[in-house]
């Protein structure tokens, strides 16, 4: 456990003690923002306090080194960053935010990090804020690979897809000679397989494009459960 967090110790009072005892075990970086108020009240920078050992290990710095920061004042230009707004944000409103971040650079007023993560900022108190991290880089990386495959598999199968395609016309119109129901009907099972052959295509090629930013929508869901059926 690293050194006593004053501010925490007056919230919670000995409750302090087995907060940080319970978060310490958490294995995702957590650690409390504190704002420091001008005299009238407006927020003028934060103040690292309390971080778990996952914290730590995340921005390379021992927890009593990472304790008692300020942010602006280190890094001034970080006023500017959305990551600050969103902070001035949270304890404005009193509401959590959840966010997806993407650290290109690996620079920062805490530490320098490289990576994609999830952010959670959620109130703690009147002047806390409750800061959550988990590194998603490997799980964005596998999921670029497989939309990767996604879109190099859906081109290979268009080509004897659409070869398919062809063929089925050309069936059509040397069985015109001899139309027969059955014939019909074997005709139009091949062409239905061949339609939804490319409609199962198309999507994938769609998603392979659109990545993560995919839209929702409502859904009629009798006629999608028909549809699968």
């Amino acid at each position: 456990m690293g050194r006593p967090d004053p501010r925490l110790d007056r919230l919670l009072g000995d409750g302090a003690t087995a907060f940080q005892t319970a978060f310490d075990l958490v294995p995702d970086p957590l650690g409390v923002l504190w704002a420091i108020r001008h005299p009238g009240g407006a927020i003028a920078d934060f103040e690292t306090g309390y971080s778990n050992p996952a914290m730590a290990r995340m921005i390379g710095a021992p927890l009593e080194v990472s304790m008692g920061r300020r942010l602006l004042e280190e890094s001034p230009e970080f006023r500017d960053d959305e990551t600050f707004k969103r902070m001035l944000r949270v304890l404005e409103t009193s509401e959590p935010d959840v966010v997806e971040v993407a650290v290109a650079k690996g620079e920062g007023p805490i530490a320098r990090v490289r990576g994609v993560f999830l952010h959670r900022a959620i109130p703690f108190g009147a002047d806390g804020i409750l800061n959550l991290v988990t590194d998603v880089t490997e799980q964005r990386r596998l999921e670029e690979e497989l939309r990767n495959y996604a879109k190099v598999a859906a081109h290979d199968l268009r080509e004897p897809v659409m070869t398919a395609g062809y063929y089925v016309a050309l069936l059509d119109r040397r069985l015109s000679e001899a139309d027969t129901p059955n014939n019909k009907e074997l005709l139009e099972g091949v062409r239905r397989a061949h339609t939804r052959a490319r409609s199962l295509i198309d999507g994938i090629l769609e998603y392979a494009r659109s990545g993560t930013s995919l839209a929702s929508e409502v859904v009629e869901t009798g006629a999608l459960v028909a549809d699968v059926a």
